[in-house]
């Protein structure tokens, strides 16, 4: 069974090591997600690495493989170089929708200020359409290992104080330069819920050029399109927005209930079998408890909460997105159907399903105390009139 929240596996950048990302992680772990960061081979000061981008892909897939194998739905974090990287790596088999899984797998993808390439194409081929929009200036050594030589610039140019920006680019390290080079066959942007995170102030890869790819990748999505987030941050927004985590929440908030996790959370949230309590008071009858147990009268109950909250969850939409709040059906949905209409429609098809189950389960019960005491059915039918007016208020129940 999965999980209740997503694991979120991280795909670092190249000239950095999992370290780097250390406090952010710990931020996640304290917010209850299980957060993973694999050292990619090529990454590192051994000389003279022999990984390719081919290692990279197996370490990334050998740790999705690992938090699909234990339940988890995942969500993908790729960072620069490591959007190549998870791009390649994640296949339709580590999808969540693949049903081997058993409801764990990839549910997401965010590309945080990253190489976002096309199937069969690599990084020399964006570089080639749109030439090189970058300032990082990248130095070789003797055996083709890559560093950066002005990376407290590049990478870490809204960083203050500038001492610690001259710290983490000494922390730098080398990467084997023939990986970015690497054509690719994967595509999971193309069919998985997907987030492309701008970083405004990026200097490796220039805002520009970040939305070029975007376009590209818009065009040549088969499903939906491709969500947006704009941070204004340069190149490594989880160093520089980790103590007020506002784009962790920007990006994250709707996905960390499954429509099943956020339904436990959301029924127990209404005040609805409080007020249907009134009911009895209202219509001055005293229901007899052998009605008050039967077990349609029960379901009867539910299907109200159900009901009220669909179409509450439907009409305040628009107040809940003003407040920025994502404890919502429409904003859930969304976040599994990437349409607003998709979302909304789903809501008025669960709304006709529970009119039509209430009605049966309705009938059914007042056939069944039939022959009681006339007061007792009296009672009842006033019940049921009164749960269908909570859902509806003023307006039709059809």
């Amino acid at each position: 069974m999965p999980t209740t929240k997503p694991a979120i596996l991280i795909v670092h950048g190249a000239y950095q090591l999992p370290s780097t990302w250390t406090p952010f992680i710990s931020t996640l772990r304290t917010a209850g997600f299980q957060t993973s960061c694999p050292r990619l081979p090529t990454c590192g000061n051994t000389r003279s690495s022999q990984a390719t981008l081919a290692d990279d892909v197996t370490a990334i897939r050998t740790a999705a493989t690992e938090l699909v194998s234990t339940g988890h739905k995942i969500i993908i974090l790729a960072h620069s170089y490591g959007g190549v990287v998870a791009s390649e790596a994640i296949s339709p088999d580590l999808y969540a929708s693949n049903l081997k899984n058993n409801g764990g797998g990839v549910v997401h993808l965010i590309y945080l200020s990253a190489w976002l390439v096309l199937k069969g194409q690599s990084v020399n081929s964006i570089l080639e359409k749109y030439g090189f929009q970058s300032c990082v200036d990248v130095g070789f050594n003797s055996d083709n290992q890559a560093f950066v030589k002005n990376a407290s610039d590049s990478f870490y140019n809204d960083i203050e104080p500038r001492s610690q920006a001259e710290e983490l680019a000494e922390a730098t390290v080398t990467h084997n330069w023939s990986a970015v080079g690497g054509k690719i066959e994967g595509a999971p942007w193309m069919n998985l819920p997907s987030t492309y995170v701008h970083c405004e102030q990026d200097q490796a890869i220039l805002l520009d050029l970040q939305k070029s790819m975007v376009k590209d990748a818009m065009e040549a999505r088969e499903i939906g399109g491709l969500e947006t987030e704009l941070l204004n941050s340069g190149h490594c927004p989880f160093l520089t927005a980790l103590h007020h985590s506002q784009w962790p929440r920007a990006v994250l908030r709707s996905l960390e209930f499954s429509i099943e996790d956020f339904w436990q959370y959301r029924l127990g949230t209404s005040a609805v079998r409080v007020v249907l309590c009134l009911n009895e008071h209202c219509n001055e009858t005293i229901l007899p408890w052998h009605a008050v147990r039967d077990e349609d009268l029960a379901t009867l109950w539910d299907l109200t909460n159900a009901n009220i909250c669909n179409v509450n969850d439907l009409l305040s939409v628009k107040k809940e997105i003003a407040k920025g709040s994502a404890e919502s059906l429409i904003p859930i949905l969304y976040a599994t159907l990437r349409s607003a209409q998709a979302a909304a429609d789903q809501v008025m098809k669960t709304v006709r399903f529970i009119i039509t189950e209430f009605d049966l389960v309705a009938s059914r019960l007042l056939q069944r105390f039939g022959s009681d005491d006339p007061t007792v059915v009296k009672a009842l039918r006033e019940f049921v009139e009164g749960c269908r007016y909570y859902c509806s208020g003023n307006l039709s129940w059809r």
